[in-house]
């Protein structure tokens, strides 16, 4: 189905048998007979979740959710990481090697020294042009990127 959102999930006690979803503003269920695989990305699923009676009890009660597993960590420690490139067109085709992944070089940083935490800073660069959608390109190029981490206190 295209062009739906998925609102929840439904359960029978604390199996998953369906999904509940909104399309072209019809609410709609559908149930099934095998399993239910949630693939909704690192904010969506844990947001499904909660929506559908996952997390932390207290939480959902507050927010006027029936609880059907309290499980606290649902939602919590989620991270966004700011990702950087820069991308330049080539005048002739480059052509990664057929074992590429597409990122030929890279480096993890300490931007403060200490060499006891875990590195907060990812360098990567590639012989493949990761340009936004719509912008008008060759195919051929590359690109250097740059991703910051978390600190964990």
């Amino acid at each position: 189905m295209t062009g739906a959102l998925v609102t929840r999930l439904l359960f029978e006690e604390t199996r998953a048998v369906g999904v509940e979803y909104l399309h072209e503003g019809m609410l709609h269920q559908v149930r099934v007979n095998s399993e239910v695989i949630l693939s909704a990305g690192a904010f969506d699923s844990p947001k499904l979740l909660m929506l559908s009676g996952i997390g932390d009890a207290k939480h959902l009660q507050a927010m006027g959710i029936c609880v059907v597993v309290d499980l606290p960590g649902v939602g919590q420690n989620l991270q966004d990481y700011i990702l950087v490139t820069v991308v330049q067109q080539t005048t002739q085709d480059v052509h990664p090697a057929i074992t590429s992944n597409g990122v030929e070089a890279g480096l993890f940083l300490h931007s403060e020294g200490n060499l006891e935490a875990a590195p907060d800073f990812q360098f990567f660069f590639g012989p493949i042009l990761f340009a936004p959608p719509g912008y008008a390109h060759s195919d051929s190029g590359f690109t250097g990127a740059v991703s910051n981490g978390t600190k964990k206190s």
